[in-house]
């Protein structure tokens, strides 16, 4: 199966690993969950599915096996099969553990043929070591070091030793408290030093007692005498010690000997025990979350019925009533299903449900969806979420995105799962929309099958008129003015931005100035402008055929009556925002006005005919029509303080609506660097502005990245409120998705506006448990601590 990096990490099977790995009782268990991929062909992941539904009902019912900590002795078998090497006791008593674990686990298995008749297969033809193991277990004490059971010579030296050394230290003990020795003794005691049994003279004391000195202190006031009455029995004592080494040595040497022999046996053993304790984590976790296998096939359609996120059902500890179902179908008829909906309605969690659960059946992991599903085992797998700017690239965030979108048409077959997130966002709606609508006609014809979210109506529109294509929103509940995470099929949802403007408690003037501008008729300024072009021209050509002056005026006439009439229409039907284009489509229409105008009034005083110069009157009467249309967009006055600004101000360019910094002032003309432009400007036209306002420039690039890996901290300093909110949900859903417990969210102090924005946003959202501002240490007013549920 073929699946990128990307995919993977973005639809979150890096997360699942670890929390199938945190269920694992032994180290080796948790690298065989590390190893996990997804699995090639169909009877493997059948057979692994059987197998960790076997085992879920195992831990249902009893418990499931006796597992036990498995250290790992793959190094040390190898060691063992090497000729004359000798395993040290802790390792020998390491390889006795995974006997009789693997003993223990083969039993168990072996005895519950009837409910896991797969997994008792697979232990059938592993053997039992059970003499082996018991020999090690009564040889070794605990710290791995030989027990006199070991062997009956060994027994038998160490009790010579024994009394060896109790005769040695019986005859020394009476030499020390001998009157005769008594003033030369430095202490009345026996102790040793290499190993042989010796007593503390005084330096320079009458040398009465005779023997061998065989050390002394660090400041030479004593000296450690062997006396010539003990030679002899630290002698033996030795010779004893020397015996018994060697008799370590050779027990030893017979366990690693017999351990080489059976060394792919014990590993095999080994191997089964860790691939246990993976499934058992595995039947742990469906157990929690619900998991079922639903219907397979090589192909076809794809049906999910009441799938939940496993991530999600995971961080709220099973609760499967706190994650809405998803129910969805794709297959041949309708291959591109479009997802629209609010922001923080869940769509991005819906796309992500889909990926994860084909990830999951794939690598054979049962997953939380009714059995009736039917889930086709994708050869692909490709998922465009999240912000994909890369810097070392070069690439804006909208670069990356396309470039992945090269990818996938290049990849794309039947057999191809393709999930894209936020389709056409980051760039100019109405081209970015023509070539997301292009891609995903491009997908449809590949045979994909693909999901898609956005909230571009370019796109909606598309989808409704395209066979193959569906839309679907998620549903958002009118009577609690808050998103259902319930996906609708068939229907097109709306982004409510002014609904959750509203909740955010932005201003109410604003808001309803908002929806003023929803109303107006600026939908069709585009297709105002061609026709304005078109008549500019042949207006300009009857300039130099005076005699057609009155016949291109009508023609102008017309052609405003009927875009007039068209931008009406539109207003009734128009569902989106005017957007920040109108002012300059606005005055591309004003231009081509004007010089319609002018070149009307050119031939009328050439002629002079009364015709051309009412059609003149009227081409002024529209273009004031045109202005009414876009309330919005009136010119920008010029200033009128007497501000006079200084080098590296701050200030705002009034014409331009940008906020910049001032680079030098000549004359009554000043240079103004905005964002990563220079523009010389009147100073009249300047108002003084507070450096943090440059973030409010439309032409100001400012980025944040939302990085692929779990991150508990999102800096939200700078946006917008409605682009902040949108960052905010992702991040929430991300870190709900990664199990974070606690996240930080900085919004700084500034007017507040974010700030509240944040708080409101926070109050109706799914995965925060609670919120409270930071304390000193953490940023203080300037960050908001949320706890996730």
């Amino acid at each position: 199966m073929c699946v990128d990096r990307h995919t993977l990490t973005v639809l979150g099977y890096a997360r699942l690993k670890e929390i199938l790995g945190e269920s694992a009782v032994s180290e080796p268990g948790r690298q065989v969950i590390e190893k996990l991929s997804p699995l090639a062909l169909l009877p493997d992941v059948v057979g692994r599915l059987d197998r960790a539904g076997e085992m879920r009902t195992l831990i249902e019912s009893d418990g499931g096996p006796p597992l036990e900590s498995l250290p790992d002795v793959l190094p040390l078998l190898s060691l063992a099969e090497k000729q004359g090497s000798v395993l040290a006791g802790h390792e020998i008593l390491k390889i006795g553990k995974v006997l009789r674990t693997g003993r223990l686990v083969r039993n168990y298995l072996a005895d519950r043929n009837a409910s896991a008749p797969h997994l008792a297969s697979d232990v059938e033809p592993l053997v039992s070591f059970i003499d082996l193991e018991k020999r090690i277990s009564r040889s070794f004490d605990g710290g791995g070091n030989l027990l006199d059971e070991a062997s009956s010579r060994l027994a038998e030296i160490r009790r010579e030793g024994a009394a060896a050394r109790r005769q040695i230290v019986s005859r020394l003990e009476s030499l020390v408290h001998d009157a005769t020795y008594r003033t030369g003794v430095q202490e009345e005691l026996v102790t040793q030093r290499s190993g042989r049994y010796v007593i503390p003279l005084k330096s320079g004391a009458d040398p009465h007692m005779k023997g061998i000195v065989h050390d002394r202190s660090a400041s030479g006031a004593t000296f450690f005498v062997e006396p010539l009455e003990v030679v002899h029995d630290n002698n033996r004592l030795a010779i004893l010690s020397a015996d018994e080494k060697a008799e370590v040595e050779r027990i030893l040497g017979r366990f690693t000997h017999e351990i080489g022999g059976i060394a792919d046996n014990i590993e095999t053993l080994f191997c089964m025990v860790a691939e246990v304790d993976a499934l058992a984590a595995i039947g742990r976790f469906a157990a929690a979350t619900g998991g079922s296998v639903p219907r397979l096939a090589e192909s076809g359609s794809l049906e999910l019925l009441a799938a939940r996120h496993p991530l999600l059902l995971h961080a709220r500890k099973g609760e499967s009533g706190s994650v809405v179902p998803l129910d969805l179908r794709l297959d041949e008829e309708v291959s591109v299903l479009l997802i629209t909906g609010p922001n923080a309605g869940g769509k991005t969690v819906a796309l992500k449900t889909v990926g994860l659960v084909v990830l999951m059946l794939r690598t054979g992991i049962p997953v939380p969806v009714s059995p009736d599903s039917r889930v086709p085992l994708f050869s692909s797998i490709y998922a465009d979420i999240g912000d994909e700017q890369s810097i070392e690239a070069a690439l804006s965030t909208y670069s990356a995105h396309i470039k992945r979108m090269g990818q996938f048409l290049a990849e794309a077959r039947r057999g191809t799962l393709v999930l894209i997130d936020e389709m056409g966002a980051g760039t100019d709606p109405e081209e970015g929309g023509a070539l997301a609508a292009a891609i995903l006609e491009r997908l449809q014809e590949s045979g994909a099958l693909s999901i898609v979210t956005t909230h571009l109506g370019f796109l909606k529109e598309t989808a409704a008129k395209t066979p193959g294509m569906l839309n679907a929103s998620m549903a958002f509940d009118a009577g609690t003015k808050k998103p259902a995470y319930r996906l609708v099929i068939g229907e097109t949802g709306l982004s409510n931005p002014l609904q959750v403007a509203e909740e955010m408690r932005l201003p109410q003037d604003l808001i309803e100035r908002a929806k003023g501008l929803k109303d107006g008729r600026v939908a069709r300024l585009d297709q105002l402008i061609g026709e304005l072009t078109a008549g500019k021209a042949e207006l300009e050509d009857k300039n130099r055929r005076a005699e057609e002056a009155k016949n291109a005026a009508e023609e102008a006439l017309r052609t405003a009556d009927e875009l007039k009439a068209a931008a009406r229409e539109e207003a009734r039907r128009s569902r989106e925002s005017a957007g920040k284009e109108t002012r300059t489509l606005l005055d591309r229409a004003r231009k081509l006005l004007k010089e319609a105008e002018k070149a009307a009034e050119k031939v009328a005083e050439a002629e002079r005919e009364s015709e051309t110069l009412t059609a003149v009157s009227t081409l002024k009467h529209e273009a004031s029509e045109i202005e009414e249309l876009c309330p919005q967009a009136q010119p920008v006055p010029r200033g009128t303080t007497n501000y006079r600004p200084s080098p590296e101000d701050w200030v705002k360019v009034i014409p331009f609506g940008q906020v910049g910094r001032v680079a030098y002032v000549t004359g009554d003309t000043a240079e103004v660097l905005i964002g990563t432009l220079k523009a010389r400007v009147p100073v009249a036209d300047l108002e003084p502005s507070a450096a943090q306002d440059m973030h409010k420039s439309r032409i100001s690039p400012v980025v944040s990245r939302l990085t692929e890996e779990a991150s508990s901290r999102l800096d939200l300093l700078g946006r917008r409120v409605d682009e902040a909110l949108s960052l905010l949900d992702k991040f929430l859903d991300q870190s709900s998705l990664d199990g974070l417990h606690s996240v930080t969210v900085v919004h700084g102090i500034g007017t507040g506006a974010l700030k509240d924005a944040v708080a409101s946003f926070l109050k109706g959202h799914v995965h925060v448990a609670d919120f409270r501002p930071g304390e000193q240490p953490e940023g203080g007013a300037g960050v908001t601590v949320v706890s996730l549920r």
